[in-house]
């Protein structure tokens, strides 16, 4: 499948440059990008395809241009009582060209391809409003409400043995409103950062499985998700830290579109609801510029929903890192044991070929144990 991506982007910036309580900045973007990719499949023996003249069983390929431009602008002031008020805009607008050729035995019994033009494109502001409460240098209380987009996009026709799907999906657009706090405790032996948000999610994209094994991505209504997450740091001992990374997503769909496929209830797809990240980390001198390094972590993932012939449950997994090594003036030298517990975790579904049969279901999975020793020079010293 040869590919050929190419992206060029030009961005300029004005900033303040004085220490007063005002501070801003303008700045420009523009984005040109290009990609080819071309998907096929021969048949490698005589099938009826073959019998009926056309030996391959599937020929995609792709074109895409897609260009942006934005202008943006953010200030911010510092008002009294310790208070700091931020807001900025960004007006964007963005243009894609796409087109599909399809082929082959699957799409449409045809060596000569069938061409699809895709173009799409939007323009829009997205907002950020953010006040913040420093009453010290060691913590700050925030609230703060942005809005953001994704743009939309073409879809892959099914075969032509499957029902036609639409071949383009909208973008989508989102207001996130979060309030927290980072703090820094116990002359900095401490760190503590947790939020929590609440987001409304307009036109969201999701995949669509039809029963013939395709799949395409279309603008299922409108989500709500709401949720937390909270971060530490703590030394415990001066050679022993530990870290914790946790996080808890509440995903729904609230609003379906008519007629679509999508029901009221619904969990937003690829969102695990929980998911955690631990580490314990022991440092300790051996001799002079010799330090030794041991670290464990486990990262946990909590089940979701994806898709390949239907709508699936990925399981939730956790995966056990262990590390012991050797710091150098010089070098890093360490011992590796990825996946200690040898867990065999899905990832994810992913399709082959676009399409998909109920027979089975093709998963992603994770790397099995893996023992190895990784070593770093720095040439120029830490």
């Amino acid at each position: 499948m040869p590919r050929h991506d190419v992206g060029d982007f030009l961005a300029r910036l004005l900033t303040s440059n004085t220490s007063g309580p005002l501070q801003w900045i303008l700045g420009g973007f523009y984005q040109d990008f290009n990609s080819t990719d071309d998907v096929f499949t021969n048949t490698p023996g005589p099938i009826a395809v073959e019998v009926l003249g056309v030996p391959s069983l599937y020929d995609v390929g792709n074109s895409t241009n897609y260009k942006q431009e934005a202008a943006f602008g953010e200030a911010s002031y510092k008002l009294p009582q310790n208070l700091q008020l931020t807001a900025g805009l960004r007006y964007y607008s963005y243009h894609t060209a796409e087109e599909l050729a399809e082929s082959g035995g699957l799409p449409n019994g045809s060596l000569i391809p069938t061409v699809f033009n895709l173009p799409a494109s939007n323009s829009g502001e997205s907002p950020k409003v953010n006040l913040s409460y420093l009453p010290s240098d060691n913590l700050t209380l925030y609230m703060q409400a942005v809005k953001g987009f994704r743009p939309g996009g073409g879809n892959t026709p099914p075969p032509y043995a499957c029902p036609s799907n639409p071949l383009q999906y909208g973008p989508d657009s989102l207001w996130s409103y979060e309030g927290g706090e980072k703090a820094r405790l116990f002359d900095d032996r401490v760190v503590a950062n947790s939020a929590a948000y609440y987001e409304r999610w307009s036109g969201i994209q999701q995949s669509v499985a039809e029963t013939c094994g395709a799949s395409y991505t279309a603008n299922a209504g409108t989500a709500d998700v709401y949720g937390g997450e909270f971060e530490l740091m703590a030394r415990i001992t001066d050679h022993l830290t530990l870290t914790n990374s946790a996080g808890f997503t509440h995903a729904r769909i609230v609003q379906s579109v008519p007629g679509g496929t999508f029901y009221v209830g619904e969990q937003v797809q690829d969102v695990p609801t929980w998911t955690d990240s631990t580490s314990l980390e022991l440092t300790h001198p051996v001799a002079e510029g010799y330090e030794l390094v041991a670290r464990a972590s486990n990262v946990f993932v909590g089940s979701m929903t994806d898709v390949s012939y239907a709508i699936n449950e990925v399981p939730s997994h956790d995966i056990v890192n262990l590390r012991l090594g050797l710091n150098l003036e010089r070098a890093d030298i360490d011992l590796f044991l990825d996946n200690a517990a040898n867990t065999h975790a899905i990832l994810g579904n992913t399709n082959a070929l676009s399409f998909n049969v109920a027979t089975f279901n093709r998963v992603a999975t994770n790397q099995p144990r893996t023992v190895g020793l990784d070593i770093n020079y720095y040439f120029g010293g830490k």
